[in-house]
């Protein structure tokens, strides 16, 4: 019996491997890939141990939301820099988040009331009449340096016109051509109309010489009578004459004998005030002059003054005494040219107005010939 058993099952297994063959399956070999390695990327490259780290940006911190204030009537700023909105006072209360037990609310009625309370009072009120506004000032201007210069300078023309003729003491340096003459002091005469003058010398060089000019007159030449040192030829009281423009004259001193007297000075003085190139030094005090004195300052630019080339300065002084014959004249004039030096010096004192001469006077027979 098992070995039918064992039989049956060895003929069933042969069977199974021969009917089975047939339908097998058969296996076709696959094609092999390749594949073309890629570039690595940085990503996929090994990071040294030694590199460090790139920095990373710090986290803020998250940054919360500004709290309103309710209660002083504002909002938090809007972003894009908007402005805050003034709340109402009454939504800005209502929005409050205010204890019960502080006393905020009482504050907040009795406030209320004492508003209303005043608005009552103001309606039981008469309208009142606006003040007239104050009445406005006068501005006062303060007195510019050229205006103080001016009006020395207006009183000492309107004085200078009071006067028709004059006689003085002249102290007198000058420097002619570059040039230093010796100082002289001279006795002198001045009448204005017609312009008239009389000069002589009273000081060791050119002593003696005497010079009088009418102007138009007597052929409209300076008669002279020669000093001490002036023509070893012809010697001391040699009588002669000279055209007050010649080369002669002008050698001997800055200016013609027809711009002598106040009457230069205060013409130079006008045109600076013009000019604005004047101004006021106060009153000063001087060793070379016995009376007060008040003085301004010329700022000579080039051209102003033909004697002055390059320019310079110019002081004048008047006498700033009342009770002086010389009152708010010119007494004083010094200039100086534009390094400093000193190229004129005239000082005028011992004045007599009027000088005591009449018409008769004003003759060339009146200088003496020997």
């Amino acid at each position: 019996m098992a070995d039918r058993r064992l039989l049956v099952l060895a003929l069933f297994g042969c069977l199974m491997l021969v009917g089975c063959k047939p339908f097998a399956r058969k296996e076709t070999p696959r094609p092999i890939r390749t594949v073309e390695p890629s570039a690595p990327t940085p990503a996929d490259l090994p990071v040294p141990i030694s590199a460090p780290l790139p920095p990373q940006p710090p986290v803020e911190p998250p940054v919360a939301p500004p709290k309103s204030d309710v209660l002083a009537g504002t909002i938090p700023p809007l972003p894009g820099g908007a402005k805050p909105r003034d709340l109402p006072e009454s939504v800005a209360l209502a929005s409050a988040e205010v204890p019960e037990d502080d006393g905020v609310r009482e504050r907040i009625e009795q406030r209320r009331k004492e508003r209303e309370q005043k608005r009552e009072k103001e309606k039981e009120l008469p309208p009142t009449k606006p003040a007239d506004p104050p009445p406005l000032a006068t501005p006062v201007l303060p007195t510019r340096p050229s205006d103080a210069a001016r009006d020395l300078i207006e009183a000492s023309k309107k004085r200078f016109a009071e006067v028709p003729d004059y006689e003085a003491r002249l102290v007198k340096r000058e420097v002619v051509n570059g040039k230093a003459l010796p100082q002289d002091e001279i006795l002198y005469r001045v009448r204005q109309q017609p312009i008239s003058v009389y000069m002589k010398v009273l000081s060791e060089s050119g002593q003696g010489r005497e010079v009088l000019y009418v102007r138009n007159q007597f052929g409209n030449k300076m008669h002279v009578l020669t000093g001490k040192g002036d023509n070893v030829l012809v010697g001391v009281g040699y009588k002669t004459e000279f055209d007050p423009d010649s080369a002669t004259v002008a050698a001997k001193s800055r200016y013609r004998i027809y711009e002598a007297g106040f009457a230069r000075t205060l013409n130079g003085l006008t045109k600076a005030l013009d000019a604005g190139t004047v101004k006021p030094l106060g009153p000063v005090t001087r060793k070379d002059y016995d009376v007060p004195l008040e003085a301004v300052e010329v700022s000579l630019r080039p051209g102003d003054d033909r004697n002055l080339p390059r320019g310079g300065s110019r002081r004048v002084y008047f006498d700033a005494k009342p009770d002086s014959p010389g009152y708010r004249l010119p007494v004083l004039v010094i200039t100086l040219d534009a390094e400093g030096k000193e190229v004129e010096y005239y000082c005028f004192d011992r004045l007599k107005i009027p000088s005591g001469w009449t018409d008769a006077d004003w003759t060339p027979d009146r200088l003496k010939k020997r």
